[in-house]
């Protein structure tokens, strides 16, 4: 059994407008005022996280400022509530074995009583992935997919997973003191922090072994590399174990020493330098035979967002 949680579409800021007269049946829904709404839209009416709230579309042009007409509502309402605009309001979700996206539910409604709605997929495995997209049932029209999920959850590496544990860190699980938006907004901000001063960080480091070839003398540079600590050369023969770390020489006292093509090559390589501007790593003298070069690297930032909020306090107050 696999339990799937969608996070609820937010209304739009407008228009907004308040029941004026407590609804029981029908459909016509009397409002403060429903001159911003308009026909073929979806309202939803109580707000989010309120036991009775519902979505409904509206089936006419508004007959006058103080009147929605809407399909009929299951809940009476009371004067005061509120009444939102939506784009959404329901949802399909998909699930793959392996073999090809197979639908599991299509056109359900979101549980609008809290702000995550969950569907249960009883004969769902680990190992299968799911998708999901949102739907307009006025129109017809549907959002982008969301990304894939394996039936195991979400990875620590995951946005939908950082976001996570800032809200258990935040004590903000309702998304009363800030949204998804501002969350990753967060993430965006630390990962400038980062790439700035990411020399104090230690949980970038990440040790790189080169695929090294034989009389070779220059190695590309990862793609995350930003900045490099030391280089380990390892020797292994018959008789011989041996790591040792290379000395690092600017671009200037290297070239000197090691540009001549002519050089014999070497089994025991000495220094190293950086070529930045063609993202190379140098080593001379030019090895004969190679056994293994291990780069201790800082990597750009990729997963430990969530680390650096919680060193920043970005929640001060919570």
């Amino acid at each position: 059994m696999r339990v799937i949680t969608l996070k609820n579409p937010v209304p739009l800021a407008t228009p907004f407008t308040l029941v004026s007269t407590d609804y029981v049946t029908g459909t016509s829904l009397l409002v403060d005022d429903s001159s911003d709404f308009a026909d073929n839209q979806l309202i939803l009416i109580g707000g989010i996280g309120n036991e009775k709230t519902e979505s409904t579309d509206l089936t006419a042009t508004p007959p006058d400022q103080n009147t929605l007409t809407i399909s009929s509502l299951s809940f009476p309402h009371n004067s005061d509530e509120s009444v939102e605009r939506i784009i959404w309001n329901q949802f399909d979700i998909d699930y793959n074995t392996g073999s090809g996206w197979v639908s599991l539910v299509a056109g359900q409604t979101f549980d609008w009583g809290k702000t995550e709605t969950t569907y249960v997929h009883q004969t769902g495995s680990d190992f299968y992935s799911y998708r999901s997209r949102f739907k307009n049932s006025a129109t017809g029209s549907y959002s982008d997919y969301s990304g894939t999920v394996v039936g195991s959850g979400l990875i620590r590496t995951q946005v939908g997973s950082m976001i996570k544990e800032v809200r258990n860190f935040s004590r903000d699980l309702n998304d009363q003191k800030a949204s998804d938006q501002q969350i990753i907004s967060y993430f965006n901000s630390c990962q400038d922090i980062v790439k700035l001063l990411n020399q104090k960080f230690d949980f970038l480091n990440l040790d790189y072994t080169f695929a090294t070839v034989v009389s070779r003398n220059y190695y590309d540079l990862p793609d995350d590399c930003r900045r490099v600590y030391r280089l380990k050369y390892t020797v292994v023969t018959d008789n011989r174990n041996e790591t040792y770390h290379l000395t690092y020489k600017t671009p200037t006292d290297f070239d000197p020493l090691y540009g001549n093509n002519n050089l014999a090559d070497s089994d025991d390589l000495k220094d190293y330098t950086i070529d930045w501007t063609n993202r190379l790593i140098k080593v001379g003298p030019t090895p004969e035979t190679i056994q293994s070069l291990e780069l201790n690297i800082k990597q750009t930032l990729k997963t430990y967002l969530l680390i650096l909020i919680k060193q920043l306090f970005l929640f001060p107050n919570y």
